[in-house]
């Protein structure tokens, strides 16, 4: 048997996937199809002589992938994307050991996160940026930590990004009549759950959608009942004196809310 990463499967298992591995080696021709067969012997670890598979694979791809790769990343030149840079760095990873596919790896990763970075930017330096856009700014930053000054920045725009998400949801809430509204309040509390007392707001929210959830049609009605209004909310007034206790309540059982002022960083 195989390590512990393969305990479950038994001695037949493990031999029914070597021998279909092994059998593709023998057919495939090009250097994609030969890194996907270097991560099926890889996940066989050190069963029968797979380790050694897993190494001719990647010998047999590093030549025509290293070429093929800096070929495409060349010719395109500016016109490379982040995402492209990352991929083409990701397998010049596998292929390390050839010539210096090592070197061009650290590039294009360099490359990669400098272009993350300033669509990042892009995003967080505009004035007139949704409260999506400065949480979709936030995220591109954090994939890039340790470059350049980013933990600063994703200090200092996550705050601002959690203060202005918090108190939108805060105002759909207070001033929600339908049920709709408070689930959408309840999820953007959610994506900020980690900041002040939004996890608890969020139950807040949902509770109140429960209060006005429309009711379910009964299965026989009578022609002129059948039609419902459009958009499938049942309006019902919830007044902020319902939407303050309910807000009361999830703040007896963690943090106060936070502050509503907002202010740009």
């Amino acid at each position: 048997m195989a390590n512990d990463k393969n305990i479950r499967l038994t001695e037949s298992e493990l031999n029914a996937r070597y021998t279909a591995a092994a059998y593709k080696f023998a057919q495939v021709s090009n250097w994609r199809d030969y890194l996907a067969l270097a991560e099926e012997f890889r996940a066989l670890d050190t069963y029968k002589d797979s380790a050694k598979k897993y190494d001719q694979c990647v010998k047999a791809a590093s030549a025509p992938a290293y070429r093929e790769i800096t070929d495409t990343i060349r010719t395109k030149g500016l016109e490379t994307t982040a995402e492209e840079y990352r991929e083409a760095a990701r397998i010049m990873q596998i292929i390390q050991d050839y010539q210096d596919a090592r070197e061009v790896m650290r590039v294009y990763t360099i490359k990669a996160n400098a272009l993350t970075y300033d669509a990042a930017m892009v995003l967080l330096s505009n004035s007139e940026a949704t409260t999506e856009e400065l949480g979709e700014g936030v995220a591109l930053l954090k994939t890039i930590k340790g470059f350049k000054n980013t933990r600063e920045l994703i200090e200092r725009f996550e705050k601002y990004y959690f203060d202005r998400m918090y108190n939108e949801a805060l105002h759909l809430m207070e001033h929600g009549h339908v049920f709709s509204e408070f689930e959408e309040a309840a999820e953007m509390f959610e994506k900020i759950s980690v900041y002040s007392d939004a996890a608890q707001q969020a139950v807040a929210c949902r509770k109140l959608a429960n209060k006005v959830r429309p009711k379910e049609k009964k299965k026989k009605e009578k022609p002129a009942e059948a039609a419902a209004p459009k958009g499938g909310d049942e309006v019902v007034r919830v007044t902020r004196k319902d939407a303050k206790a309910a807000k009361d309540a999830s703040a007896a059982e963690g943090e106060g809310p936070a502050d509503s002022g907002t202010v740009m960083p």
